[in-house]
């Protein structure tokens, strides 16, 4: 449910985001991807726009997308 939650949260707060679903070690895991950024400076600024909003307080890291 945490996934979804953050999912929703972020989009309400206009920031583009959507769910990931892959596996790891055999688990299911979920993650909250926010972007795409073409510049990786914009994708280093969003993620530090959310490390430091109240709200979330989220350790992101930025990933290149992949469609």
């Amino acid at each position: 449910l945490f996934p979804y939650t953050t999912l929703f949260r972020s989009k309400d707060a206009g920031y583009r985001a959507y769910i990931q679903t892959d596996s790891h070690e055999g688990k299911v895991v979920h993650r909250v991807m926010v972007g795409p950024e073409i510049r990786k400076n914009d994708a280093e600024a969003t993620r530090q726009k959310l490390a430091d909003d109240e709200r979330f307080k989220l350790k992101g890291l930025v990933r290149i997308y992949v469609p």
